[in-house]
C-alpha cells in the first residue's frame, strides 16, 4: 500500500524509529484554544480575538491579549502556543521598528508578511504560531493568514483557532464587499462570539482592533463576558490550619573573606 508515491512502510519505519528514541512516557499532543477573526472593509481592516488562555483543562488567563502590535499600521492576531505567538511577533515588531527608524516611513504589509514567512519556515513548524495579519499601507487594505510552516494566503475575511468552524459560518453568511466600519465591527464581534459559545478553549471578553489610514483603534475589551463567576467564600486560612509533622533547623557558620565597596560616579 502506498500514500501518493511514498510506500507506507516508510512511515511505519519512521514511527518505529521515533518509538525507539523516546523512553518512558510518550508526549501527548497539546490542545490549544482560541478564536481569532479578521475582515477587510472599505476603509481598513478589523481584527478580533477572545481573551482566554488555557493550559490543558485549566484556564490559565482570562484577560490575555491575542492581538499583537507589529507596526503603527500593522497588527497581528495569534492562535496556537501563547509563548510562540507572543515572542515571534515581538521579534518581527523589533525588526520592523529598525526599518522604520532607518527609512523614516511605516513598513508595507507585504514586508511584514515576508519576514514572518521566512522566520517560521526556518523553524519548520516548531514554532506553534498561526497568525492572522492585517494592515493598511500605500497599496491599500490587506489581510493575510500565515501558518506555522510559513505558508501564506491573502483573504478578504478569515477565522482561525479551535473555534474557527463556528466563526467561519458567521463570516461567510454576513460578509459583503465594501462594508462600512460598524458593520465590519459587528460581524467580527458576532464571529468571535460564535466561537466563544461553541468552543471550550475560547471565552471571556472580545477584543477588536480597527486599522485605517487615520490610525489604529484598539478596543480592549469591545464586549465583556456575560457570564462572570462570583466568589462564594473566603479562601484565607488561619495559621495552624495545616499541621507541621516534622521540623528541622540546621545552622551554617560563615566567614567573611573579603569586602569591597564600589561608588557610583554621579557627576
Amino acid at each position: 500500500m502506498t500514500v501518493g508515491r511514498i510506500p507506507l512502510h516508510i512511515f511505519q519505519s519512521t514511527n518505529d524509529a521515533f518509538d525507539g528514541l523516546v523512553k518512558g512516557k510518550k508526549p501527548k499532543p497539546l490542545k490549544t484554544g482560541t478564536t481569532i477573526a479578521g475582515v477587510v472593509f472599505k476603509d481598513g481592516v478589523v481584527l478580533g480575538a477572545d481573551t482566554r488562555a488555557t493550559s490543558s483543562e485549566v484556564i490559565a488567563d482570562k484577560m490575555v491579549a491575542k492581538i499583537h502590535y507589529l507596526a503603527p499600521n500593522i497588527y497581528c492576531c495569534g492562535a496556537g502556543t501563547a509563548a510562540d505567538t507572543q515572542k515571534v511577533t515581538e521579534l518581527i515588531s523589533s525588526n520592523l521598528t529598525i526599518f522604520s527608524m532607518n527609512s523614516g516611513r511605516n513598513p508595507r504589509v507585504i514586508m511584514a508578511v515576508s519576514v514572518l514567512q521566512d522566520t517560521l519556515f526556518r523553524y519548520h513548524g516548531q514554532i506553534g504560531a498561526n497568525l492572522l495579519l492585517g494592515g493598511v499601507d500605500c497599496t491599500g487594505c490587506h489581510l493575510y493568514d500565515i501558518g506555522p510552516y510559513g505558508d501564506m494566503d491573502k483573504v478578504p475575511f478569515l477565522a482561525m483557532g479551535s473555534g474557527n468552524l463556528a466563526a467561519m459560518g458567521i463570516l461567510e453568511d454576513g460578509f459583503k464587499t465594501d462594508m462600512d466600519l460598524e458593520s465590519a465591527k459587528h460581524l467580527v464581534r458576532d464571529a468571535i462570539y460564535a466561537g466563544v459559545m461553541n468552543d471550550l478553549g475560547s471565552g471571556h471578553n472580545i477584543d477588536l482592533c480597527v486599522i485605517t489610514r487615520n490610525g489604529v483603534d484598539y478596543i480592549r475589551p469591545y464586549q465583556e463576558s456575560e457570564h462572570i463567576g462570583k466568589r462564594e467564600g473566603r479562601y484565607k486560612y488561619s495559621p495552624g490550619t495545616t499541621a507541621i509533622l516534622t521540623e528541622q533547623v540546621q545552622h551554617f557558620e560563615t566567614e567573611l573573606i573579603e569586602e569591597s565597596v564600589q561608588r557610583m560616579e554621579t557627576s
